[in-house]
């Protein structure tokens, strides 16, 4: 199992902002390394990218 994990940021945007952000997929690219990630597809509602030109990470939302 592939392990994925970042260091805590604290954001300076109120609760509402953060909530905007993340609830669109497209704006997830800005979350992952530049470097490391390619094939990057996305819409609000899912996102498609491989890591490391390796594996294929595909999230999508639930309700």
């Amino acid at each position: 199992m592939l392990k994925i994990q970042s260091e805590e940021v604290i954001s300076k945007a109120n609760i509402i902002q953060v909530h905007t952000f993340l609830n669109n997929l497209n704006n997830f690219k800005h979350l992952f390394p530049k470097d490391k990630i390619s094939d990057w597809v996305s819409n609000k509602e899912q996102c498609s990218l491989k890591i490391q030109k390796m594996y294929t990470l595909e999230l999508r939302k639930s309700k």
